[in-house]
Parts: structure tokens; sequence; C-alpha cells
């Protein structure tokens, strides 16, 4: 935030608003030295009797809303007293607002985690399953994994817990083709299911496959 004079923010609003002096001029019926001197901040030359009203109208003009209308006016009543109704140069500070980028930036974040909430309920889960066998000699294995937008994940039948939606579970093998099902479900309790078959063989002869 930083502060400007009354006359330079009332002059910058207008400008922003594509209007001219004579513009003012036209719609408010003020004279042009009139408008020039509050550009200028020189209330000294406007007598107080109708300094509120034109800049209420300037104000209106340049479509300030009427908080801050009402808020400069109770400002220039309050100088004006101070500096003996108007007979000497009203100096009056208003606040410039800036745009707040922490402010958005937080917005921003408290978004993106409002979305991401809302995709992890309405979404199904996803299951990803790293280079699994499809046939081993040896009767332990590890089954590697991610799983995403779950609540609970279950390996053949039974609750495992993840760390970081990580799978790392060791899995004993009978022999012969085991079959391995990893299913996922949600918050809402959508899922989806993954379905392994691995085969184990105790020999090292050939194996078919699969």
């Amino acid at each position: 935030m930083e502060n400007v004079s009354l006359g330079s923010f009332l002059k910058e609003k207008r400008e922003k608003r594509g209007l001219k002096i004579e513009d003012i001029v036209r719609e408010t019926k003020i004279l042009r030295r009139t408008i020039e001197a509050v550009e200028n901040n020189d209330f000294s030359r406007i007598p107080y009797v109708y300094l509120k009203g034109i800049i209420k109208k300037y104000a209106q003009l340049v479509k300030l809303e009427e908080v801050e209308i009402a808020r400069i006016l109770s400002v220039l009543s309050e100088e004006a007293e101070k500096t003996d109704k108007g007979e000497k140069e009203i100096k009056i500070k208003i606040k410039k607002k800036e745009i707040n980028w922490a402010k958005i930036f937080l917005i921003f974040c408290l978004g993106g985690y409002f979305l991401y909430e809302i995709i992890f309920f309405l979404l199904p889960p996803k299951i990803i399953i790293e280079n699994f066998p499809k046939a081993v000699f040896k009767e332990n294995i590890i089954l590697s994994g991610k799983v995403l937008r779950a609540k609970r994940v279950y390996l053949n039948g039974k609750e495992i817990f993840l760390k970081n939606n990580e799978i790392q579970e060791e899995i004993v093998l009978q022999e012969g083709v085991n079959n391995i099902e990893i299913k996922a479900v949600n918050a809402l309790g959508k899922n989806v299911s993954v379905l392994l078959n691995v085969l184990y063989k105790k020999e090292n002869n050939n194996i078919a496959n699969f």
C-alpha cells in the first residue's frame, strides 16, 4: 500500500476510465479551472461550501465505490476543520490499492488443494505395478508398485498399509501358477482390481511363458 494525494488519486481514476478533463466538465457542469485545482490538490482555490459536492460528483463520475466516496468525504471534512474551513490548502492522503500477490498465491494454493480433494473423491483409484515377473524359480518375491487415490488397498483379500502410496509386499508362492489380486477402494467406495499371474517352479527346467 502506498499513499497518494487525493488529486492524483482522482486523476488516475479518470485516466483509467479514458476520460478527459473536458468530459468531467461536460458531465458535472464544474468549471475546468476547478477540476484542474482538484487534480493538482489545490483545494485552497475552492470554497469549502462547494468542495464536498465537487469531490462527490467527480468521484461518482469515475465510478468510485460508495464506501470509498464516503471515506474520502469524511477525511475531507476532518482536514478542512484543521485548516480553517478550507481557506488553506487541504492535503489529503488516500491509500492506493495494490495487488496482494501473497494473498493471490494463498488463494491459488487453497484452490489447488480443494481441486485435488475433489479429484481424490470423484475419480476411481489407480494401481501401477512395476516389473512383475511371469515366472520365477524362488519361493519369495517382492510385489512393488504404487496406488493413487485410494483409501484402502487389499492384497488377496487382506488389507495392506502403504507408505507414500507405494506397495512393497513380500509374497510367498506355492508351486505352480499363483493368482495375485490387488484391489484399491477410494473414499466413495469406487474400486479397481488388478489380477496378476506368476508361475513358481522349484526345478530349473523349461517353463512355459504365461
